[in-house]
């Protein structure tokens, strides 16, 4: 199944420089974990990712044809 990938923060760690979209083709059945693993990112890295609006988690199981968008952890601060 083919999936889409958007990174709004940073997307030069896991795209080439000057793109912020991928396509990527994985098994059916894969989850937001297997995505940013097929992206090169450590399963360690910082990350969140939303589907259609609503975060999803690493456990979250993809859809073919899903826009998923990947952006840096929200921090805040005094």
């Amino acid at each position: 199944m083919k999936v889409t990938v958007e990174i709004l923060n940073s997307p030069e760690l896991l795209l080439p420089v000057g793109e912020k979209h991928a396509t990527i083709e994985l098994p059916e059945g894969s989850t937001i974990q297997d995505v940013m693993r097929a992206l090169g990112a450590t399963d360690d890295a910082p990350w969140n990712a939303s589907i259609d609006g609503q975060l999803v988690y690493a456990d979250t199981t993809v859809d073919a044809g899903a826009h998923i968008l990947v952006f840096a952890p929200i921090q805040g601060g005094a």
